[in-house]
């Protein structure tokens, strides 16, 4: 682990935690009071700069990956930049790391945050058109600071999991943070995208087919299924493209591909695609409910993006039609349930490259190569007992048992 130099001494507790008043902007989070300014100052720099169309500023405002990713849209779609018209931030509280991978509010592979800062505001916004978490009124977000160059820049600006964020306390009590509960609930469970009018603005159900073309022999009786349907399995995910061969397919930036087509085209390039069956059915449920979970909690639903997830490693690398028939063949073996938290939610199924071993034990990050040293001889373990090995008890599913559920 990193010794951080900047001297940003982590005592808070779940207790400690103190939101800050933008009206008046005096810091009471228990970090030095300068550093803090310096995050603060940036984030507000970022609303000035959507309110005032700066495209230069607003994209300084950011670490160098995104910078460059943001540079790239402009060359394309100048004038595409911005669909929000008003921006104002209304309150905002630091979180402190213990809780960040169970919302769903990292940014990176790096399963120790280090050198980030996690800052959850309530943002009120004015659009011409209402999309899936981006709502006329106060939208919640956790922006993520990262230091760049000893100066602090934004990673990222993430929808967490607003139930399981207010049900640790770390909430502003907001009537609309408690609407914001609810639609993501009513959107877990229906596939039902509403806004605070209570109007549905999108459809993410599945059909049929859909299903039918995903599903193996896995059945609603089989012994691994431990808690009732109480999930919808989203029809798509929208995709943010940096790779060229997705943009020159897809014809633009972004697009709502089909979870199952998403899924085949990942886990290729995640697992390899002769690694044993189990290793591989492992890899497609963490695939699989890691699109799933940001369908709901997009990673990257802000300027200029407006995406649930990237086609890069800041997510999963997904190049289209790199689709392998054993690696489909473990999706279909594993079609029809997914995981959650003990409680019924569903969380960030993180996974990394990882050693051959037995590293990872509990840890929420599930380690590919980790994968194919159980299921290899004489071990031979199934994928059931590794989604339980990497991700029950782990801060990503809230130190919570994990559950299987059917769709």
């Amino acid at each position: 682990m990193k010794i951080l130099k900047y001297s940003v001494i982590v005592f808070l507790t779940i207790t400690m935690m103190v939101g800050l008043s933008v009206a008046w902007f005096e810091p009471k989070i228990t970090v030095r009071a300068s550093e803090s300014d310096e995050c603060l100052s940036v984030i507000k720099n970022m609303v000035g700069a959507v309110n005032n169309r700066d495209i230069p500023s607003y994209i300084n405002c950011f670490v160098e990956s995104e910078r460059k990713d943001m540079e790239d849209f402009t060359s394309r779609y100048p004038s595409e930049f911005f669909r929000e018209k008003e921006y104002k931030l209304v309150n905002i509280k630091e979180l402190p790391k213990e809780i960040i991978p169970a919302i769903g509010a990292s940014i990176s592979r790096n399963a120790n945050l280090d050198g980030e800062r996690f800052f959850y505001c309530g943002i009120d916004m004015r659009l011409d058109r209402e999309e899936k978490w981006l709502y006329n009124g106060i939208n919640y977000r956790v922006i993520v600071m990262d230091k760049e160059d000893n100066n602090w820049k934004i990673g990222g600006i993430i929808v967490p999991s607003y139930k399981v964020l207010v049900d640790s306390g770390y909430g502003f009590g907001t009537s609309e943070e408690v609407a914001s509960v609810k639609i993501e609930e009513e959107m877990e469970r229906t596939g039902l995208v509403k806004n605070y009018r209570g109007d549905i603005i999108k459809d993410l159900r599945p059909t049929d087919a859909d299903l039918k073309a995903e599903k193996g022999l896995i059945t609603a009786n089989d012994t691994k299924i431990t808690t009732d349907n109480e999930q919808i399995r989203p029809s798509s995910i929208t995709v943010y493209f940096t790779h060229s061969s997705n943009i020159n397919y897809w014809g633009n930036v972004r697009a709502a591909v089909p979870l199952y087509d998403y899924v085949q085209d990942v886990l290729p390039n995640e697992w390899e695609g002769l690694w044993p069956s189990e290793s591989l059915k492992a890899g497609a449920l963490a695939c699989k409910m890691y699109g799933w979970y940001h369908v709901y909690h997009p990673k990257w639903n802000y300027s200029p993006y407006y995406a649930d997830v990237k086609d890069n490693t800041a997510d999963q690398q997904y190049f289209v039609n790199s689709r392998y028939y054993l690696a489909t063949q473990a999706i279909n073996n594993v079609g029809g349930i997914g995981i959650c938290r003990n409680d019924g939610n569903i969380f960030e199924t993180h996974h990394f490259d990882g050693s051959y071993n037995e590293d990872g034990y509990h840890s929420g990050w599930m380690s590919q190569h980790g994968t194919k040293y159980w299921a290899d001889s004489p071990r031979n373990r199934d994928y059931d007992y590794m989604v339980h090995y990497y991700y029950d008890y782990s801060p990503s599913s809230g130190n919570q048992l994990v559950k299987y559920f059917y769709y």
